[in-house]
């Protein structure tokens, strides 16, 4: 697992909270908070093109199975504040416990992974001159024992440590803007041999 950041402030997907994550909304939702903060239901339904009752009914799973809560600081009887209760979630594909659900999960995560990069790659032309060469998308095909590839995401993953993790509720410092990476590692060798 990547263990991008302390334990206090990251989630492991297992058997006991999956059902949380089981509707494609709710990782929109659970990724909406994380990179933008909290926000109310009625906020949510509007971002999202959907009513309060069907939104609260799927925040109120998330906090069911803690991935958000309620945030008291802010908000009243009649306006719900939610926030994320972590920055990241970290999920096990190999888990037996997962295999059903857990694929289902993970088509969702990596079409969510496409739809942002694809958002970014249309919006590349508006960036800043300065980070329009930033922009980057690229492959590399390796030949890599299971070991290796551990070591490979191992290192990528403490080389991400050495930045700041992004938090909504912090102000980015002055040059800085927040920025996603993405990593994918997979087996590529079906075709022929």
């Amino acid at each position: 697992m990547s263990e991008l950041s302390p334990a206090e402030d990251r989630v492991v997907v297992d058997g006991s909270n999956l059902r949380g994550l089981a509707h494609p909304l709710r990782i929109r939702l659970l990724g909406r908070l994380r990179r933008h903060g909290r926000a109310t239901a009625s906020m949510l339904a509007k971002e999202f093109d959907t009513t309060s009752g069907v939104l609260s009914y799927h925040l109120r799973q998330l906090e069911r199975y803690g991935f958000i809560s309620e945030d008291t600081e802010h908000g009243n009887r009649r306006d719900r504040w939610w926030r994320a209760n972590h920055r990241t979630t970290e999920f096990d594909p190999v888990s037996l416990e997962q295999q059903a659900s857990g694929r289902l999960l993970n088509a969702e995560i990596v079409q969510r992974a496409v739809e942002r990069l694809t958002e970014a790659a249309q919006s590349w032309p508006d960036w800043p001159d300065e980070w329009r060469p930033r922009f980057d998308v690229s492959d590399a095909m390796l030949v890599l024992t299971p070991e290796q590839a551990a070591e490979l995401t191992d290192r990528f993953y403490a080389l991400i440590k050495e930045y700041p993790l992004h938090r909504p509720d912090q102000a980015v410092p002055a040059g800085s803007r927040q920025v996603a990476v993405q990593l994918q590692l997979f087996l590529d060798d079906t075709g022929p041999r």
